[in-house]
């Protein structure tokens, strides 16, 4: 019984570590994650404004998802050239 409780106790303090150290590099993952998906949103809508934002605050241009498409794809894909030129000065 008691060789339990100590397997059961370190499992637990195992996940403790695990979720301390990895827990905030999961969240910044997460969150590059959403920024990606907001930005690349943004380049094909067209929110020329709203794009030269977030590349000022650091967002990398060449940012793409899962299937390699970048802002500059995706908003020349929906007619957007004139701005896609745009995008490629900044």
């Amino acid at each position: 019984m008691l060789k339990a409780s100590n397997q059961r106790c370190n499992l637990l303090l195992l996940l403790l570590l695990f979720i301390l150290c990895y827990g905030p590099w999961l969240h910044m993952l997460q969150v590059d994650e959403m920024r990606t998906f907001e930005f690349l949103n943004t380049a094909a809508g067209g929110d020329e404004e709203s794009v030269a934002t977030m590349l000022s605050q650091g967002i990398s241009p060449n940012t793409a998802d899962y299937d390699g498409r970048t802002a500059l794809m995706l908003g020349s894909a929906k007619g957007h050239e004139v701005r896609a030129l745009l995008w490629c000065r900044t």
